[in-house]
């Protein structure tokens, strides 16, 4: 059988210029009359035709994994996009946190300021009454002094009559 392994080359390319169809049609030579080679002939078109049956389930398989490898490929790629739309969230719900934190301590610290301001207030006014009132004390004693002193040359004065 000669013939039939040069037909084995010819199925190692299965990607050939000529469409699938005319491949084929390209074997079949027309029926020889003789019923010994018609018998060779018909076995020869069966093991073509089995031939690129076989190619075509592999090729047919190699687009299932193609396709599976596609999806697989497809759900990663669902998967990671939905971890970045959770990781978008929750930084942007964790910057609206800190930015709300922010807010309250500067709110705080203002009032701290404005509270020690009055407390600051507060307390020279004390001073100035306090300062007032020793001032007042003082002018008191002084009075209260020179008064003793006055009584004291007055009464010194008495004796001396």
């Amino acid at each position: 059988q000669p013939h039939h392994h040069h037909h084995q080359q010819q199925a190692a390319e299965p990607y050939s210029a000529m469409p699938r169809a005319q491949q084929s049609s390209a074997s079949y030579q027309p029926m020889p009359a003789d019923p010994f080679a018609i018998v060779s002939r018909a076995q020869q078109m069966v093991e073509i035709l089995s031939d690129e049956n076989r190619n075509l389930r592999q090729e047919l398989e190699g687009c299932y994994e193609k396709v599976a490898r596609l999806q697989k490929v497809e759900t990663e790629i669902q998967r990671v996009s939905e971890a970045y739309e959770n990781l978008v969230k929750s930084s942007s719900k964790r910057e609206a946190l800190e930015k709300a934190m922010r807010n309250k301590l500067e709110g705080e610290i203002r009032r701290m300021h404005d509270f020690n301001r009055d407390l600051r207030e507060r307390l020279e006014t004390a001073n100035k009454q306090l300062a007032e009132k020793e001032y007042e004390g003082s002018e008191d004693t002084r009075k209260t002094i020179s008064q003793l002193f006055a009584k004291n040359k007055e009464s010194q004065r008495e004796k001396e009559k």
